[in-house]
């Protein structure tokens, strides 16, 4: 009877997974920026984009963010540029132990496909 109730409850737990594809360790589902993430992303964007693609960018359009849990946070976040291409900008935010301090890893131009 054990052996019968440890197997049922395997199965509930297995078919409870279906579903969710998220791995361990992945990014998040895509979600729109806060109002001080807009406030700290903007300013650093703006300041160091340029340098990272190569071109004078005039301004931008934040379209979403992923969020993945590091030792700190990483920040995927999507962005429009006014001739509208778009980039993939990277931010990594450490710990506050670390210094707490923002910066962007990379950049790389990507396409976006709206659903």
């Amino acid at each position: 009877m054990k052996v019968l109730v440890i197997w049922f409850i395997l199965l509930l737990a297995c078919v409870g997974c279906i579903g969710h594809t998220r791995l361990v360790g992945g990014y998040s589902d895509e979600r729109d920026l806060t109002v001080p993430e807009i406030w700290e992303f903007g300013l650093l964007i703006m300041q160091k984009l340029p340098q990272l693609i190569g071109k004078r960018v005039s301004g931008f359009k934040f379209v979403s963010v992923r969020t993945q849990v590091v030792a700190g946070m990483n920040y995927l976040v999507l962005i429009r540029l006014p001739d509208h291409t778009f980039y993939d900008v990277k931010i990594f935010r450490p710990l506050p132990c670390d210094g707490g301090k923002i910066r962007i890893l990379s950049a790389e131009r990507t396409v976006f496909q709206s659903l």
